[in-house]
């Protein structure tokens, strides 16, 4: 359940119709959700074999962040751990945290499955070569920011699978801070023009204990007042 993208959807929608009741056939209004919102996420594969690494880019709107496995249900877990979570923590002065770090930790792809074009054309390249069998290698693969957005939005997968069909809510406290420096968590070779800090400015909090059941309330800092505010 994700009501952030809901809300943006109904927004861009109600957008789209502004734009569409437009008499001088002009669109203002179409892409502001994308230009505030939208960033962009490199998926990088490396094959272990010849070192080369293939990149694949897509846009995001918000980084969905999956809590720790020791939070999760499995069969290798037994004890489902209740201690506090971060999305960031302050370490000798640079920023690390479980969600942020999970997201984009480099994960082993399971035995030799992964396609790898500079392998096969090497391979199909050799003098008297006549085979066309693919050859497949081990690989990692990773993601990484590749774009930041001028806002950030973090969304928490607060549900896992308690069951084939049932899922049940994470309620473990997350810790955050109030600045957030994304650069451990983005592709370098992108130099990002606006930096890489966050200041937080709102959250929105699920009350309840079901998928499907419950209501949100957000918190959300005013800048006049000096404080944040309470929408229910």
């Amino acid at each position: 359940m994700n009501s952030n993208n809901e809300l943006l959807d109904k927004v861009k929608t109600e957008l789209e119709m502004l734009d569409g009741n437009n008499p001088n056939g002009q669109s203002f209004l179409k892409d502001i959700i994308n230009s505030m919102f939208e960033g962009e996420l490199v998926s990088q594969v490396t094959c272990l074999e010849c070192k080369n690494v293939s990149e694949r880019t897509e846009p995001f709107l918000d980084l969905s962040l999956e809590f720790p496995d020791r939070y999760q249900i499995t069969n290798k877990n037994s004890r489902i751990a209740e201690d506090m979570c971060h999305v960031t923590v302050e370490i000798d002065f640079l920023s690390r945290g479980e969600m942020l770090a999970k997201f984009t930790d480099e994960e082993s792809l399971e035995g030799k499955i992964y396609q790898c074009d500079k392998c096969n054309s090497r391979r199909n390249d050799k003098k008297g070569s006549t085979t066309k069998t693919t050859i497949y290698t081990e690989a990692k693969k990773r993601l990484l920011v590749k774009k930041l957005p001028h806002v950030l939005r973090l969304h928490l997968k607060r549900f896992r699978w308690s069951g084939r069909l049932h899922r049940e809510k994470i309620n473990t406290h997350v810790a955050f801070n109030d600045v957030i420096d994304m650069k451990p968590f983005c592709d370098l070779t992108s130099l990002d023009e606006y930096g890489y800090e966050y200041k937080l400015h709102s959250v929105i909090m699920h009350h309840g204990k079901g998928f499907g059941c419950g209501h949100y309330t957000a918190f959300c800092w005013n800048q006049e007042a000096g404080n944040c505010i309470i929408w229910i």
